[in-house]
């Protein structure tokens, strides 16, 4: 199939006489049009230096897709990332709704979203879809693997550093849509997420389950995340955030890294609070060192909302 990725900007050849006919036939704009094309064009030009990328409508979901090279400074650089971003897409194109996706019920408008419409969705999901391999930087010591799904974009080896739509997405639809749903409602509840609205950006989303994240830094996070945790865990699980006016001191298990940058040494001293996160929002900056105390007694589930940097 096509990717929409790659917008073409050519036309059908004319046919004879066709142009020369059109060219008569047109009317010259009425004043309120002219004005609209000015305001039109304007706009598209503010937006354009804003945001210095381009919007790209896939799948009826607006992306905004940055050009991190410019074309005329690399341009096989530049064309490697077209080709490899356009095949991504087309690939995902194929891939169908799985049959453990939320049912269409649990999205009626007129439906909260619960903590527990969550877990029903979240349990529905097959032990070889939560299977992640990657993620090394939070892996508990010991784990060759956890049980970790990013819906929404991802950046990472596999998108070749590249924004794009992770194969879960496309799995499972209707929990993106449940999620940020539920998401969204909690937050218009919420007093200090409405003083900062202008903050409230979401383009992913991390699910975990069953494990407690190792000392780690987020490094492609941009601004504040916002995580709650859900299940039946009976002890323990709370999340872990740097903060120098905090209360507690901890030591650093292990060399925690942050873009190539060595920001904590193992056995350093990190200081910091600890967030219950349990059937309860939290926000927190990932760009500084957080983990998760371990914990006993049931499931854990914990949901990050968050927006990549790139």
């Amino acid at each position: 199939p096509q990717s929409r990725h790659h917008h073409s900007t050519s036309q059908p050849a004319d046919r004879p006489g066709e142009k020369q006919q059109d060219a008569a036939d047109r009317m010259p704009d009425t004043p309120q049009q002219a004005a609209g094309r000015a305001r039109a064009i304007a706009a598209a030009a503010e937006a354009k230096s804003r945001c210095q990328g381009r919007l790209v409508v896939y799948n009826g979901s607006l992306f905004l897709f940055s050009d991190d090279e410019d074309a005329d400074d690399n341009p096989q650089d530049w064309a490697r990332r077209r080709v490899f971003s356009t095949c991504y897409l087309s690939r995902q194109a194929w891939i169908r709704p799985s049959r453990y996706d939320v049912e269409d019920p649990m999205l009626h408008p007129e439906h909260r979203i619960t903590v527990n419409d969550v877990l029903i969705g979240l349990r529905r999901i097959p032990d070889k879809h939560w299977h992640n391999t990657g993620r090394a930087n939070v892996r508990p010591s010991g784990l060759e693997s956890i049980d970790s799904i990013t819906l929404g974009l991802v950046s990472a080896r596999s998108t070749k550093g590249m924004p794009l739509p992770s194969k879960k997405t496309r799995l499972y639809p209707n929990l993106c849509k449940l999620l940020l749903r539920f998401w969204k409602q909690s937050m218009k509840a919420d007093p200090a997420a409405r003083a900062s609205s202008h903050s409230l950006v979401c383009t992913s989303i991390q699910l975990n389950r069953n494990y407690a994240a190792r000392e780690h830094v987020d490094g492609n996070n941009l601004g504040p995340s916002w995580l709650i945790a859900a299940g039946d865990w009976t002890s323990g699980g709370q999340l872990f955030v740097e903060d120098p006016a905090g209360s507690e001191e901890r030591k650093v298990s292990v060399d925690v890294w942050q873009q190539c940058a060595l920001r904590y040494r193992s056995g350093e001293t990190c200081r910091g609070r600890s967030l219950d996160a349990h059937n309860r929002w939290v926000r927190f900056d990932g760009r500084r060192l957080h983990f998760v105390h371990k914990f006993e007694g049931g499931d854990r589930f914990s949901l990050v909302f968050f927006a990549v940097a790139r």
